[in-house]
């Protein structure tokens, strides 16, 4: 099996649960111009959701890649446990 690049455009917001969604993905010659052309059309639609668009190879998940391109526009998303550990960490040193 031969590994090829994959584009996917992606979707999270409050009714993903904050995980990505993978709306269309895109592999072979065109995929990354399929792809492009794919996420300005979902950026325009765009209000309460973040968007982006992933690189990865043919072999891994989508979410394991890399994001190229991105639209933050999910007000009400969730602080992460990284950025939680942070903010308790800073809050200890306070006391």
């Amino acid at each position: 099996m031969q590994i090829q690049r994959v584009y996917t455009v992606a979707i999270r917001n409050a009714e993903t649960g904050g995980q990505w969604e993978k709306l269309v993905g895109f592999m072979g010659p065109d995929s990354r111009e399929q792809a492009l052309a794919s996420y300005r059309g979902y950026k325009d639609g765009l209000k309460d959701a973040d968007l982006a668009l992933f690189f990865s190879w043919s072999h891994m998940n989508f979410q394991d890649g890399f994001i190229r391109y991105s639209e933050m526009r999910w007000t009400e998303e969730p602080i992460t446990p990284a950025l939680r550990g942070i903010v308790n960490a800073r809050e200890s040193d306070w006391f």
